[in-house]
């Protein structure tokens, strides 16, 4: 007992709570969302630990369902050899984890087991069967609620412009369907729920049998040795630090990467060494390369401030809770300006964004958007920044994008001090090739020069899109993919 990792399922975690303790090493990401999915079973019900290796953490009480638990360190293990304990291991780093204690469970009575990602018992046999069956052509993409721009203008060019041989498309997500054609659509959910076996069938046929697997945020695992496992991103390369939080599983196969220029950067954060990286920018790219820009009368800035407080976790990347910290005592100067520079600001919630952001009804020439908003739309991301004047942002990747049009940038850092996160470079400065603001005269300033078309760091600009990316830089990403996979096809 105690020196194995299990991989159990629901049925059996809500059993074995019957006559032992569960407890749970690390309380983020994967934590709240086991606690969402599973709020009504026996086994979340029944938690009575939660260890987390952030000492910061250590003695905050976090709700679990109906009562509260107590946050403690790994040394908490040390004092349980009398009691019986099944351990879920509630983060993507299992494997690490289960190393870093496996001294500490030799001799006592705890099983260790990794998150649930099955319901019912039965399915890892299903899948194991699917499993060896012969792959198909298929591409699978974890899509969904999360980030999924580049699945989305790869199957685009597939359908659009790809003269090869046909692939097979599947989308793990949570819809039934979008515009984009000859996709499959499969709610990725189907087997961590209660379902029929038709459809846990048809789910594991579908994954099992797919050659290659495509994720941008949330990780896919292989269910069989020969499959091609790609970890898609959804940027560019991070300016702050995510190698804690982003390093992926060793099972990736490659990672794609913008460009030379960056590929220190991009293994160092998200641990996918240089020789498995593509370089090739973001298929989503494209959609901000290939259309003219509409010309609407006023000048557009939108601001796309990255996350502070991370939806449906305890995360906190910055001492300073909301994004917009820096002009919440100024909306109405500041529209005041904007209406005076006949200039309108957009400023877009990041989707994983926990707090809202509000503005007073009155400041007209202020917007605030969401993803919601602009899918209402039929506008991406991509579309937007194509056809506004000037991006504000601050540490968020989505600035290393929007630098091919190179158009004016500001980087606005109130909370730099208090940015507690940190940076993936050694001088961030470095790469914000705009001005750096501080208050809100910093912004206002920012405007007045794009008003009068004052912008001194547009060689700045051109010179860091080339230090990075080189040749790269203007490439179809989606086109490099599939080109890259039917390089395999032919091995």
């Amino acid at each position: 007992m105690g020196c194995k990792l299990n991989r159990y399922s629901v049925t059996q975690l809500n059993r074995l709570s019957r006559n032992n303790e569960i407890w749970c090493f690390g309380c983020g990401k994967r934590f709240n969302e086991m606690l969402a999915i599973y709020e009504n079973e026996i086994f979340v019900k029944k938690i009575s630990t939660i260890i987390d290796n952030n000492s910061s953490l250590w003695g905050i009480k976090k709700k679990v369902i109906n009562h509260d638990c107590e946050i403690a360190g790994s040394q908490q293990i040390d004092s349980c050899h009398d009691k019986r304990i099944i351990l879920i291991i509630t983060s993507d780093h299992y494997n690490e984890i289960y190393e870093s204690i496996a001294d500490k469970i030799k001799n006592g009575n705890i099983r260790v087991t990794v998150y649930p990602v099955y319901y019912y018992s039965y399915t890892k046999t299903i899948m194991n069967l699917c499993s060896c069956i012969s792959t198909k052509r298929q591409i699978l993409f974890y899509a969904g609620k999360e980030p999924h721009d580049n699945a989305d203008e790869i199957v685009r060019y597939l359908n659009r412009e790809y003269q090869g041989k046909k692939f097979s498309i599947v989308y793990l997500d949570e819809t039934s369907g979008t515009d984009i054609q000859n996709v499959k659509h499969i709610n990725k959910y189907t087997l961590k729920k209660k379902n029929k076996v038709q459809d846990v069938i048809d789910y594991c046929l579908a994954y099992g049998c797919s050659r290659y697997l495509c994720y941008e945020n949330e990780a896919l695992e292989k269910v069989r040795d020969n499959q091609v496992l790609f970890y898609l991103n959804h940027g560019t390369i991070p300016l702050k630090a995510v190698s804690d939080v982003l390093k992926q599983s060793t099972a990736v196969d490659y990672g794609t990467c913008p460009g030379e220029g960056c590929a220190e950067i991009y293994a160092n954060q998200y641990g996918v060494d240089v020789n498995r990286q593509i370089y090739m920018m973001p298929a989503r790219v494209n959609k901000m390369l290939c259309c003219e820009k509409k010309e609407c009368g006023q000048q557009v800035i939108v601001w796309l401030p990255t996350f502070r407080s991370l939806e449906g976790s305890d995360r906190r990347d910055s001492l300073e809770a909301n994004p917009l910290v820096g002009i919440l005592d100024y909306y109405e100067s500041l529209n005041d300006f904007l209406k005076l520079n006949n200039q309108i600001l957009i400023i877009k919630k990041h989707p994983r964004e926990k707090n809202n952001l509000d503005v007073p009804l009155t400041c007209g020439n202020i917007k605030i958007i969401d993803d919601r908003q602009l899918e209402e739309k039929g506008i991406t991301l991509q579309e937007l920044l194509k056809n506004v004047d000037a991006l504000l942002t601050d540490y968020s990747g989505i600035a290393f994008e929007y630098m091919l049009l190179n158009r004016p940038i500001g980087y606005v850092i109130f909370d730099m001090d208090k940015y507690v996160r940190g940076f993936s470079v050694k001088n961030p400065y470095d790469y914000m090739p705009g001005m750096h603001i501080k208050n809100i005269d910093g912004l206002k300033e920012f405007l007045t020069n794009l008003k009068l078309g004052d912008d001194e760091y547009y060689k700045k600009r051109l010179q860091l899109v080339n230090q990075l990316f080189g040749e790269h830089a203007y490439e179809n990403g989606a086109e490099k993919l599939i080109n890259f996979i039917d390089s395999l096809e032919s091995k």
